[in-house]
């Protein structure tokens, strides 16, 4: 199962229009892989979270096709726009096929918050993080204080991230 991240809606794309964010694309790519080598059913769960970016789930939904995974082996949630309405609507999706531990596919950073939100739905899921933002482990360094654009977008992850597990308890 993979949970969207973003899209750019309205630009030039291979498929058509609308293009997936590189966060968005890396867990997608990963589902593609994983698909590959189990041949479980993958579900993409992301809708129109704004109206300028498109709508992720379907967006997403075209990469995997892209990259061999058969339409009737790919289910659809285009509609949560939420963490909270991902688990929500596919806990009740996969339920109605009959899936009860899906393997759950997104950001190392929002792993966590993700895993909450589930759990909260009464499932037992699978995590598989990708897309990580620091090696494990990782090296101290004194420049690693000095501010930088990298460093404010990780601290702004990491707020989004942490404000996120508190509301989902």
């Amino acid at each position: 199962m993979i949970l969207t991240g973003g899209a750019v809606g309205g630009v030039p794309e291979v498929e058509g229009s609308g293009q997936l964010t590189g966060t968005t694309l890396n867990r997608v790519v990963a589902a593609a892989e994983l698909y590959h080598r189990k041949r479980a059913p993958v579900l993409v769960s992301g809708g129109q979270v704004f109206t300028d970016t498109g709508n992720e789930g379907r967006l997403s939904k075209r990469k995997p096709l892209a990259l061999g995974v058969p339409e009737q082996d790919i289910l659809l949630d285009d509609t949560s726009r939420t963490t909270k309405e991902n688990a929500e609507n596919s806990v009740k999706l996969l339920a109605s096929d009959g899936l009860h531990r899906p393997i759950v596919i997104t950001s190392a950073f929002h792993m966590p918050r993700a895993v909450q939100h589930f759990r909260k739905q009464g499932a037992e899921v699978i995590p598989y993080p990708v897309g990580y933002l620091v090696s494990q482990p990782s090296e101290w360094r004194l420049t690693k204080l000095v501010p930088s654009s990298g460093g404010i977008d990780l601290l702004s992850t990491a707020v989004k991230e942490y404000m996120g597990l508190l509301q989902a308890k």
